[in-house]
C-alpha cells in the first residue's frame, strides 16, 4: 500500500490480531492526532509489522515520507497494548507511541532503520522484549537509538523490565531519557535488563532531571568500558555502575548469535553473567518465549530465561 496499512485518529476498543502488515509507504499502523482522545483501549497481538518504506507506487520506496514506522501514533489517553509481535525492517522507527499507558511486551523489535522503541506517555512500560539491529545493516552514523524516553509532562513514569538490547553500529547513545527535556523530571524504573553496545561511543544518557531506580542490570560496552552511563554531568564506567543501583554488573552477556541487518539469536550461553543475577520481585512470570521463570531465586537478566 502506498500510505498506511491502518490509519486511524480516534478509536476506542479495537483489537488487531494475527495480522501481518508489510510494505506500506507511510507505515504499518498509525494516524493523525485525534480529536476525541486518540487511541484508547487498543490491543495489537500476534502481529507482524514490517518493511514500511520499502514500497511506494510500484517501486522499492521510500516515498515522500522517508521515515515510516512499524507503529507510530500521536498523543492519546491509551491504554495501548502491543504483545507477541515482530517489528522489523521498517525504514523509520520500530514502535513509536505517544500514548499514555502504553504496554509493550513479548515483542521482538529488530533491524529497524531508526529508533527501536520510543515512549512519550506517562505510565508506559517495555517488558520481556528484544531490541537489536538499529540501522538495519547500514553502518552510517545516525542520531537514532535503541530506546528513547521523552516527555513534556512532569513526573511521568516509565518502566523497562527484563528487556534485552543489543546495538552494533554505535556512534550514538544506546538509550536516552529526557535528552530534549533535561529540566522536566520523570521517574524511570530499569530492572533486569541487558544493555549491550558493541560499537563506538554509545553509552546510556539520562537527563539531569531523571529520577531512576536502576537495579540488577547487565551492561556491556567493550569499545568504551570507561563510559557506560552519562548522568548528572558525570560519566560512570564499568567499575562504577554499582554506584547507581544494587545488583548492576558489567560483562559480556554471551549471546548465542548477535546480528545487524539479519536474524539474531539472543538466548544466553551457559556461562553468561546474566544467568541467575536478576531479581524475582520485579520479573514477569514468563520470558519472551513464554517460558515460565523460576519461582525461587535466580531469575535471569534480560528477555530470555536460560
Amino acid at each position: 500500500m502506498d500510505e498506511f496499512g491502518i490509519n486511524i485518529s480516534d478509536v476506542n476498543g479495537i483489537q488487531i490480531l494475527d495480522t501481518k502488515i508489510s510494505y506500506c509507504g507511510f507505515g504499518c499502523v498509525g494516524g493523525p492526532e485525534g480529536q476525541q482522545g486518540g487511541w484508547q483501549n487498543v490491543l495489537i497481538d500476534r502481529c507482524v509489522l514490517s518493511y514500511s518504506g520499502h514500497y511506494y507506487q510500484g517501486g522499492k520506496g521510500p516515498g515522500p515520507y522517508d521515515r515510516p514506522d512499524g507503529f507510530g501514533i500521536e498523543p492519546s489517553k491509551g491504554p495501548i497494548e502491543i504483545a507477541n509481535t515482530l517489528v522489523e525492517h521498517n525504514r523509520g522507527d520500530g514502535l513509536d507511541s505517544k500514548a499514555e499507558n502504553t504496554y509493550i511486551h513479548h515483542c521482538i523489535v529488530a533491524n529497524n532503520s531508526c529508533d527501536g522503541i520510543k515512549l512519550w506517555g506517562d505510565n508506559s512500560k517495555i517488558e520481556n522484549t528484544l531490541i537489536y539491529g538499529r540501522g538495519d545493516g547500514n553502518t552510517e552514523s545516525t542520531p537514532w537509538s535503541a530506546i528513547v524516553i521523552s516527555t513534556e509532562k512532569s513526573n511521568s513514569s516509565f518502566f523497562i523490565i527484563n528487556v534485552t538490547v543489543d546495538d552494533e553500529i554505535g556512534k550514538n547513545y544506546l538509550m536516552y531519557a529526557q535528552y530534549d527535556y533535561p529540566d522536566i523530571p520523570i521517574n524511570l524504573t530499569i530492572i533486569n535488563n541487558i544493555f549491550s553496545a558493541r560499537g563506538l561511543n554509545s553509552p546510556i544518557f539520562f537527563g539531569n532531571s531523571v529520577k531512576f531506580k536502576m537495579e540488577h542490570n547487565l551492561f556491556y560496552m567493550p569499545k568504551h568500558p570507561d563510559r557506560v552511563i552519562d548522568y548528572l554531568d558525570k560519566t560512570y564506567g564499568s567499575t562504577e555502575i554499582n554506584k547507581i543501583g544494587k545488583g548492576n554488573i558489567y560483562g559480556d552477556p554471551l549471546f548465542i548469535q548477535t546480528a545487524f541487518g539479519n536474524i539474531g539469536d539472543y538466548h544466553l550461553k551457559d556461562k553468561s553473567p546474566a544467568i541467575d543475577n536478576g531479581i524475582l520481585e520485579s520479573a514477569p512470570k514468563t520470558d519472551l518465549d513464554n517460558k515460565p521463570r523460576p519461582l525461587g531465586k535466580g531469575v535471569d537478566i534480560g528477555a530470555y530465561e536460560k
